[in-house]
């Protein structure tokens, strides 16, 4: 079956009108790209702006792509986009065919193993077999929830991870996303792992992570809620006596969580934080510093800062 891929250009105030019109229209799914998103992200100091550099950020205008089949129902959507598009001169849309294709296989097919440190390997689970000898491999199922370990960020807190932990410890992870850390852990030879994260859908992905790692379902122990707002949750970590803590969260929340890590953090454990955008690193270290924690190293890549702590008595 051939695919229609229908792309439109729009005032960002037209969005929740289009939106809805396309579904109306028989779209089963609506892509927007909003500019404005990434200029909010850039200035609160969430991303990395180095990726953008020469370039210029511009907002009000909204693109909305969805694809249909190329039979008379998709024709007939077409029809009406080209006629709403007609009557609304700020609007344009283009339209192309698309050959059929097994998307999903093609998504399948750009992951590869990824060596991570000296002894990890973060694999898909459709890649079984292929994991190489001498490395702990590290099962994932990619999705919304979850980090392939690819980026820069993750990527640093896994090696400092191998690095640091020992055999037995027991160790926490705040904004566990699905738990790419905490399962690291435990296959390096963690004894207890405690994950915080504010979004339910993590309990889904972490459960679907321990199974493919081989781990019980009670391996970690996950709380969903907001450890800048929940004392009992802060308690209740202080009386896990960990020995090592993982946060690869936002310069922002990083230092938000500062204030709060006597709260949970035993004198002598370590503290693994990344997620420091380059130019926020210095207000980050000294916040950390602030806040009873001794910087022991720093792991820079790509634009992005990780450090080592020790959370001092």
């Amino acid at each position: 079956m051939e695919y229609l891929q229908i792309i439109i250009q729009a005032p960002a105030w037209l969005e929740d009108e289009l939106t809805g019109l396309l579904f109306l229209w028989g779209a089963q799914g609506v892509a927007v790209d909003d500019p404005s998103i990434i200029a909010a992200h850039l200035e609160a100091g969430d991303w990395d702006a180095s990726v953008f550099d020469g370039q210029t950020i511009a907002t009000g205008r909204v693109t909305l792509s969805t694809m249909a089949e190329n039979n008379a129902a998709g024709r007939e959507m077409c029809r009406q986009i080209r006629e709403y598009c007609r009557m609304h001169e700020e609007t344009a849309c283009e339209i192309r065919k698309q050959p059929a294709m097994d998307w999903q296989q093609k998504w399948k097919e750009s992951f590869r193993p990824l060596p991570v440190g000296r002894r990890l390997e973060i694999l898909p689970y459709w890649l079984s077999g292929r994991e190489e000898a001498g490395r702990i491999p590290i099962w994932i199922n990619p999705g919304p929830a979850f980090g392939t370990g690819e980026h820069a960020t993750t990527a640093m807190v896994l090696e400092l991870l191998e690095e640091c932990l020992q055999p037995g410890q027991r160790i926490g992870d705040i904004g566990c996303g699905s738990g790419i850390l905490a399962v690291a852990a435990l296959r390096l030879g963690a004894s207890y792992a405690a994950a915080v994260d504010i979004d339910p859908a993590c309990r889904k992905s972490v459960a679907e992570h321990l199974r493919l790692n081989g781990l019980a379902q009670d391996a970690i122990e996950l709380w969903i809620t907001d450890i800048l707002q929940d004392d009992g949750a802060r308690l209740a970590l202080k009386k896990r006596e960990l020995q090592l803590c993982t946060a690869n969260l936002t310069a922002g929340l990083l230092m938000a969580l500062g204030p709060m890590l006597d709260g949970f953090l035993p004198a002598g454990a370590l503290f693994l934080c990344s997620g420091i955008i380059d130019r926020r690193k210095e207000e980050v270290r000294a916040c950390l510093e602030n806040n009873g924690l001794k910087v022991l190293q720093g792991k820079n890549r790509d634009g992005w800062q990780a450090y080592l702590c020790r959370k001092e008595g």
